[in-house]
């Protein structure tokens, strides 16, 4: 496979940076993590009673479906490094574009997030006006995709700039099998320069998307006979968190905020509450025989997180059942305040992650940087963030290949099936997990050491600076790639698509350069306005024309009693096509006056296919 697997620390630091800054301009398709979790708690505005209408309907008929209160996960993650790279980078200057919808509350967004130490606010299109102005206009080095949509990024390259640029795409869950033709076989099938690149959070991460895309680009070999391959390259930057803010504090002021025991051991787990992202019952267990055996001091496991309500009432009873009222504290929906208290206020982190979603795992760096010695599970990325023995322990996995009969299991009963099935046949070691948690319970002094490497690393490895800098050696080493390699020829491709081509047999006549147009007077200016500006009140646009290219169609198409024979299509191309973008445009905008009774045709040609001819 042509596709480069690049080492985090050799393929990109081995880059010679200098002085030169670049524009890298930043895709985002999805509302960030701060602003759904706003639009939820708006009081005042339609959308947000809107929302939370629809979460008490939601409530009520799905019970198990109900929406979080506090969004996690990707979406977190993605804030964080926008925060990074606009405070900490030092060689890129960014933009955004977002959808149109999404303008204004990014805007707001970016203004009440603003790290201290950002500069001016970066330029912020929606993808309205980058069509309008043209990629080359904006004229991006870099073009950034923090949500994953790799093929996204890399049509527009190809489709609306005459320029080459790398392409960096940021990848989260890999798991989800609605992905391998919603994301992995159009990253096959786009085409890709070795200037591209996926980022991995892992090399975890990495290894997995590399096993996906070789089996997906193979299989379509198989199947169709055709080749296709990601001719980019995958890379490794972590993920960051914000250590100015996640930091070690003073335990017993937060226990008392917190109504916790103050002199309790506490063990904290924070995170999704299903089976599909972690089971809980073996480390209930766990706890069980730690209570049993450390009955002079009192051990108290804090669960905190979102999740199903099934599952919340299944841990409930569990937890009776165990007799563990006394020692389990379960917390639903924290809010952002509450989950940096509990971080603070507690012992050790634990996490039995046994879930294929997980590629990176934010919750035990966020732990690690404040100075919480971590116990998880030694699985994907957690065994590359967390240093067995010195910011805390790795609990050896076991995992079989028993997956051969779920074939369309995710497709028949949705993808979560196959996850929560997979994950009950992945086990940690309970007798290890039991032995570190009481190593820690034993040593108050190697929970204080761990808790010292554990600032460290976070610091050196996760926060806001060093991960923008691992970005900033990315974006020089792919634009050092870049400029060796020389741009394709523009092609159609399969997923372009050309309505008029497909579906022009729908239609009686064709308009063409042939087509004879007048005036239908009296031109009425007050109601083609309102039919202009109503035009994209759907999309959330001010409008979907060109105000100027309609009224000067219109001077140039005579009123009958000015020139009865009218004027031809391709003489009006002929004279405006100098001062306009394309001849579709001046096409769209003539069949607009058409449609709104502004200009009358006089000939027409018929089409020249019909269903008749085709059977």
């Amino acid at each position: 496979m042509s596709m480069r697997n690049n080492d985090s620390n050799a393929g990109i630091r081995s880059s010679t940076l200098d002085n030169t800054r670049y524009k890298c301009m930043i895709l985002l398709e999805q509302p960030l993590e701060s602003q759904l979790t706003e639009q939820r708690q708006h009081s005042q505005n339609l959308q947000g009673w809107l929302a939370r209408k629809r979460a008490s309907l939601v409530n009520k008929l799905e019970p198990n479906l109900q929406p979080s209160k506090h969004i996690r996960g990707s979406h977190v993650a993605i804030e964080h490094l926008i925060k990074a790279f606009l405070a900490f980078s030092e060689r890129a200057d960014f933009s955004f574009t977002v959808p149109v919808y999404m303008r204004k509350s990014f805007e707001q967004w970016h203004a009440r997030h603003l790290h201290p130490s950002s500069r001016d606010q970066p330029p912020i299109y929606s993808t309205a006006e980058m069509l309008t102005h043209g990629l080359d206009t904006l004229s991006p080095d870099i073009w950034l995709d923090l949500q994953g949509s790799n093929d996204l990024v890399l049509r527009i390259r190809d489709r609306l700039s005459t320029r080459l640029y790398p392409t960096v795409s940021l990848q989260h869950a890999l798991s989800p099998h609605p992905l391998i033709y919603g994301r992995f076989l159009r990253a096959v099938l786009t085409p890709s320069l070795p200037c591209d690149s996926l980022v991995c959070t892992s090399q975890a991460s990495k290894l997995a998307l590399s096993n996906i895309l070789n089996d997906v680009a193979n299989s379509f070999s198989d199947q169709v006979g055709g080749e296709a391959r990601f001719q980019g390259r995958l890379d490794v930057v972590p993920l960051c968190v914000n250590t100015d803010l996640l930091r070690p504090q003073p335990k017993l002021p937060l226990r008392r905020a917190l109504k916790l025991a103050e002199h309790s051991i506490i063990l904290l787990y924070i995170g999704y509450l299903s089976r599909a992202k972690a089971d809980l019952a073996p480390l209930l267990q766990v706890v069980q025989r730690l209570v049993a055996t450390n009955p002079a001091k009192h051990l108290l496991l804090v669960i905190a997180g979102t999740g199903t309500a099934a599952y919340s009432e299944s841990l409930d009873g569990l937890v009776q059942e165990l007799g563990l009222a006394r020692n389990v504290h379960n917390m639903r929906d924290i809010s952002d305040v509450q989950k940096q208290q509990l971080l603070g206020a507690a012992d050790v982190f634990v996490a039995p992650c046994d879930s294929m979603q997980e590629s990176f795992g934010l919750t035990p760096v966020e732990a690690m940087a404040c100075g919480l010695p971590q116990i998880v599970a030694d699985w994907s990325g957690y065994r590359e963030t967390v240093v067995n023995g010195e910011t805390g322990f790795l609990i050896p996995t076991v995992w079989g290949e028993c997956d051969g009969d779920l074939k369309m299991t995710g497709d028949l009963l949705g993808w979560s099936y196959d996850h929560i099935v997979q994950a009950q046949t992945i086990a940690f070691d309970v007798a290890s997990m039991y032995n570190k948690i009481q190593t820690l319970i034993d040593n108050p002094d190697l929970r204080s050491l761990m808790s010292v490497k554990s600032r460290a690393r976070a610091v050196a490895e996760y926060s806001y600076h060093a991960v923008a800098v691992r970005y900033d050696e990315l974006y020089t080493d792919l634009l050092d790639v870049s400029r060796s390699l020389q741009r394709r020829p523009p092609s159609h491709h399969f997923d372009q698509p050309s309505y008029y081509k497909w579906f022009k047999h729908f239609a009686t006549y064709s308009l063409s350069d042939r087509t004879v147009l007048v005036q239908v007077p009296p031109l009425n200016k007050d109601m083609l306005g309102m039919h202009l500006h109503s035009a994209g009140v759907e999309l959330s646009l001010s409008s979907i024309h060109d105000e100027v290219l309609i009224y000067l169609l219109l001077d140039l198409i005579p009123a009958p009693e000015e020139r009865p024979e009218g004027v031809k299509v391709q003489a009006l191309l002929k004279l405006i096509l100098p001062y306009t973008s394309s001849r579709e445009e001046v096409l769209r905008h003539l069949l607009f006056l058409i449609k709104h009774n502004c200009v009358r045709v006089l000939s027409l040609n018929p089409v020249q296919e019909s269903p008749t001819r085709l059977a």
